[in-house]
């Protein structure tokens, strides 16, 4: 039995991290552009840099989950970051919207720059690494929500 699509195989690995540096470049300005797209954005209440320390976060989650060596990034990453969201009034809805939009774009992105022999084993990762990045942040941020009461 092949692995499930939440194992990439080197050859797999390789490629998407090879397609994910050639668009890390233009994650921010991708933000920016696609801001219009979620009623409750906050793109307009961080700067630049703000938005790099973003990317850079998602950027070591992805390669965490990429590379298969834990969730420690990710934890570490929601820890820190979620609280003061839900703290400023963002709603674990709000979040999984945002990151829906996040997701379908990175991965029409990103796709066509995966090689194609490797292309449908990249999007089945991607929808297994975005689901379960998704599901866990709704997780966190209405067990946040419930502690705000």
């Amino acid at each position: 039995m092949a692995p499930g699509p939440d194992v990439a195989d080197e050859r797999l690995r390789a490629e998407l991290a090879r397609a994910f540096g050639e668009l890390r470049p233009q994650m921010v300005e991708n933000a920016y552009n696609d801001a219009d797209l979620d009623p409750n954005t906050r793109v307009d209440d961080f700067s630049r840099g703000d938005l790099e320390q973003f990317a850079n976060a998602y950027e070591a989650m992805f390669m965490e989950a990429l590379e298969g060596t834990g969730t420690q990034t990710r934890r570490f990453i929601f820890d820190t970051a979620l609280p003061p969201m839900v703290e400023r009034g963002q709603s674990a809805l709000d979040m999984v919207r945002s990151n829906v939009v996040s997701a379908v774009l990175s991965a029409h992105r990103l796709l066509p720059l995966v090689a194609a022999e490797v292309r449908d084993d990249a999007a089945r990762w991607l929808a297994v690494f975005h689901a379960t990045y998704t599901r866990e942040i709704a997780e966190r941020a209405l067990a946040l929500e419930a502690e705000r009461g």
